[in-house]
């Protein structure tokens, strides 16, 4: 399971190193510059808002549906047109109590036809996720793989184009970016349809009590940690355009600039879980053990988490002025917040799926209930006072707090063969970093150039501490390899 596991992840790696940065620099960042920051921001805005309702569109059914047809593929057939059909009616659900609440908020009144599209797109993008959650638990990991850059293959084709041939000078519509996402969603979720075809007998059936009463009692423990994950993920946008008033879109559309940097630092360790999630219940259903898994899995993760804070935290003022015509004025500080957010998301994510993958969910519950709690009241408290850097500051300490929650019971729940030393010597590094960023600072060598040789520096230890452990273990490498 090891040798599967780094095979498909270089894989895995790779296809998103070819398209996820020439989506998020290239069509992302080009289409908040040509749209402003103020219409952006009003996008990220109402995003957030919708995406706090996203549990009722699945309800836990696609962790659920990851980890049972991991364990029990030869049941897809006769459960899929049941879930499937269960789903439609959620999405009806979710797109009623969605509407309502943002017409009682006045939410709605903003701007229809935006609040509605983005509706409508969280219900694609949900749908999307439980159909590959059967291809991921089928074990087609390389067809997830190619799955997971589509949606963005296709942005990349219809959002360029319709930037490249708007007349010059003028502002893009941020609405058209939002339905270039539904085309995407939609060609994604038709060809997920035709992959499974010869696996289920039926598309849609009248979902049945029975099966209805079973799933969500599989499910909701589930849909309580996505409930959690999704409000103190996304509240953070939500509440600075609600508590900063008349202010509040252009200042999401700041907040904005520098998450979607967080975000797609996040994407790239996220891949390992949505990866390790399946891989782990697999090894659990085969009465293995997925611990040295989650070793092996978290040591890849802290060297690709100090290379890209390396980079981060370096030149955060030069990534945020390079790539924004209009960054904000504390754009390079909400960066360093949210690359070291990043760090501890980035444990928080594998750990997560360690405990999700050992049906642990009371624990998870506790812990996400309490960072969600934790993440409103310290945004409700700094965001006025602070602004944005407040909801910065909000994100990193919920997200490092939650981080070592789930880094505890993961090593209490490998009975000891997941120690606190890896952890420890991640945040160890991550603060000698720091310390050294300081110290440039302090004694006057900040210069592009002294950044510069201070980060290939950096580089340089990594790859030679990475060669020495491949030197090591050269031996056990090449009898697995050939295994």
């Amino acid at each position: 399971m090891k040798k599967e596991f780094v095979l498909n992840l270089v894989f895995l790696i790779l296809i998103n190193l070819m398209i996820k940065p020439l989506y998020i620099f290239g069509i992302d960042v080009g289409v908040q510059n040509a749209a402003g920051p103020e219409a952006y921001g009003l996008y990220f805005y109402l995003l957030g808002f919708v995406y706090l309702f996203q549990v009722i569109n699945d309800l836990g059914i696609q962790n659920f549906n990851n980890r049972f047809i991991s364990l029990n593929e030869h049941l897809l057939a006769k459960y899929f047109p049941h879930i499937f059909s269960l789903k439609l009616v959620l999405g009806f659900l979710f797109l009623t109590i969605t509407s309502v609440v943002g017409l009682t908020m006045g939410l709605m009144q903003m701007y229809p036809l935006l609040f509605g599209i983005i509706a409508v797109n969280l219900i694609l993008d949900s749908l999307n996720g439980y159909l590959r959650s059967n291809i991921a638990g089928l074990a087609w990991y390389r067809t997830d793989s190619l799955l997971s850059v589509t949606d963005k293959i296709i942005m990349i084709v219809l959002v360029g184009f319709l930037l490249l041939n708007r007349p010059e000078g003028s502002e893009f519509p941020i609405v058209w970016f939002a339905l270039s996402q539904t085309i995407s969603f939609l060609l994604v979720g038709l060809t997920c349809l035709f992959l499974l075809r010869n696996r289920y007998s039926g598309m849609m059936v009248w979902p049945k009590k029975k099966y209805f009463i079973l799933i969500f009692r599989k499910s909701w423990p589930f849909a309580l940690i996505l409930l959690s994950t999704f409000i103190y993920n996304r509240l953070d946008g939500v509440m600075i355009g609600y508590l900063l008033e008349e202010e509040g879109a252009r200042e999401a559309g700041y907040y904005a600039a520098g998450f979607r940097l967080y975000d797609a630092a996040s994407m790239f360790t996220f891949l390992f879980v949505g990866l390790l999630y399946p891989m782990f219940s697999k090894m659990l259903s085969r009465g293995e053990d997925p611990a040295p898994l989650y070793v092996l899995g978290l040591k890849i993760l802290w060297v690709t988490v100090l290379a890209l804070l390396i980079l981060l935290l370096t030149f955060s003022h030069e990534i945020m002025h390079g790539l924004y015509t209009d960054p904000g004025p504390d754009a390079a500080t909400v960066l360093f917040f949210l690359a070291l957010a990043f760090a501890a998301k980035s444990v928080f994510h594998i750990s997560g799926s360690f405990m999700l993958s050992y049906g642990d969910l009371k624990r998870i519950n506790i812990i996400f209930g309490a960072g969600m709690l934790l993440n409103f009241l310290l945004n409700w408290w700094l965001i006025p006072t602070h602004g944005i850097l407040g909801a910065c500051i909000a994100t990193l300490a919920t997200q490092a707090l939650v981080a070592i929650a789930l880094y505890g019971c993961t090593v209490e729940l490998s009975r000891g063969k997941v120690g606190p030393g890896l952890f420890v010597r991640g945040v160890g590094l991550i603060s000698i970093l720091l310390l050294a960023l300081y110290s440039i600072s302090i004694f006057n060598f900040d210069t592009v150039v002294s950044r510069m040789i201070f980060a290939i520096g950096g580089w340089t230890l990594l790859g030679i501490w990475i060669l020495n452990n491949l030197r090591k273990k050269r031996d056990l490498l090449t009898k697995w390899m050939r295994g």
